[in-house]
């Protein structure tokens, strides 16, 4: 589903406006925003491609699982060498 949030509702969320996501900070903004996601069906698809491909990329819990991995591993070796 296509999102418009605010700044602060997509923060430590890793994506960009116009991309995967719209942000609009103030209400006209916000108004705005959604009004274009309603009549522009291009627009639409775009950021629902982008923001699917972002959740599947970064926060899948394959994804998630990965990065815990790489930490551990880095944390483990460290424990080895002290």
């Amino acid at each position: 589903m296509p999102i418009v949030s605010t700044e602060l509702g997509a923060e430590g969320i890793d994506v960009r406006d116009g991309e995967a996501i719209l942000i609009a900070d103030s209400a006209p903004a916000f108004a705005v925003a959604v009004v274009r996601l309603l009549s522009d069906a291009s627009l639409r698809q775009s950021l629902r491609g982008a923001g699917q491909r972002a959740v599947a990329e970064r926060y899948d819990w394959h994804a998630v699982y990965r990065q815990w991995d790489r930490v551990y591993g880095a944390l483990l070796r460290r424990a080895a060498t002290e």
